[in-house]
């Protein structure tokens, strides 16, 4: 095969891989990254409602905005390069902070801590669930509220102050591992193992837990 052959084969392919979807965003391609991203869905009771979640990235700054039954709002800004570890909740004359003063646990009184959580949860629920597109692919909704969460995860649980000066390897995503993540919601648990998601009602989970517990298994 001539060699200019060859070359437009692999261009095609590279071409063809990437818009797939086959691995991940950069650590610093999703820190640098502006864009905005709007998921809606159809909310409780019976569908009545539509739920909105939209998500502003510039650069560290991230600026969440919720709305739940038309009339509840949500706003907060997190600059995951800014020190201290705080919360701006935006208020309509107002702005209030909540600075990270200690380690959230599950059962945490604080309030950065259950500001942390609900935003945390809502991302959860409203964004990954029902985003369009592939978590990989950066120009996706999907791909955008992943690269929020990821980032947020990084400095409000971790607390790593990031810098758009420095360049990150494996800080959002260590490739070199099976990727696991978790969360839950009213009625089942979420897994996404490597890429791929599947979903598992939670009395089925407590059942082969304790199945799992009176044989000694692990």
């Amino acid at each position: 095969m001539p060699l200019y052959k060859f070359n437009i084969l692999l261009l095609i392919f590279t071409f063809l891989f990437s818009s797939l979807g086959y691995s991940y965003f950069s650590d610093n391609e999703c820190l640098d990254i502006n864009f905005d991203a709007k998921i809606s869905h159809k909310g409780k009771p019976f569908g009545l409602f539509t739920q909105e979640l939209g998500i502003t990235k510039e650069r560290c700054e991230i600026k969440i905005h919720h709305r739940k039954y038309k009339f509840l709002t949500s706003d907060w800004v997190i600059d995951v390069c800014r020190e201290p570890i705080h919360i701006k909740k935006m208020g309509l004359r107002s702005v209030s902070i909540y600075r990270k003063n200690k380690e959230c646990t599950e059962n945490s009184n604080d309030e950065f801590c259950q500001i942390f959580y609900d935003v945390e949860k809502m991302i959860q629920a409203d964004g990954l669930i029902f985003a369009k597109g592939e978590k990989e692919d950066l120009s996706s909704d999907h791909g955008k509220v992943f690269c929020s969460f990821l980032l947020l995860k990084k400095y409000l649980a971790d607390n790593v102050i990031l810098s758009s000066h420095q360049n990150y390897t494996n800080l959002l995503i260590d490739r070199s591992k099976t990727i696991t993540t978790n969360f839950k919601s009213n009625d089942f648990e979420v897994s996404n193992v490597s890429g791929s998601e599947t979903e598992k009602p939670r009395n089925e989970k407590k059942q082969s837990e304790s199945s799992s517990e009176k044989t000694g298994s692990f």
